[in-house]
């Protein structure tokens, strides 16, 4: 919020757009990649399916949060680098031979 009083809306937006095509970018790569690498493997087949549900039970977490009237932006940042850091686990474990 510190920035929103220096910079032009304008140019705030745009900084807010580049850095979601960024990290969603990249995480829409690997989470991509962990699927196709699941046609061939059974630990990126478990690796997937795990990724899978971990999207679920956040968005179910999320959602019963918000009904709940519970205030989480403390936890945005460290959700957001944990839910990465999964991915990125299972991207390794799935490379990993058998």
């Amino acid at each position: 919020m510190a920035l929103s009083a220096e910079l032009s809306p304008l140019r705030l937006g745009a900084f807010f757009t580049l850095g979601m095509l960024l990290v969603d970018g990249v995480d829409g790569l690997l989470a991509s990649r962990l699927q196709n690498l699941a046609k061939d493997s059974q630990r990126a087949e478990e690796a997937s399916r795990l990724l899978g549900w971990a999207v679920v039970a956040v968005a179910l977490v999320l959602a019963l949060a918000e009904l709940g009237g519970v205030d989480l932006e403390a936890f945005a940042l460290p959700l957001g680098l944990g839910l990465f850091g999964l991915l990125v686990s299972l991207r390794l474990y799935a490379l990993k031979p058998a």
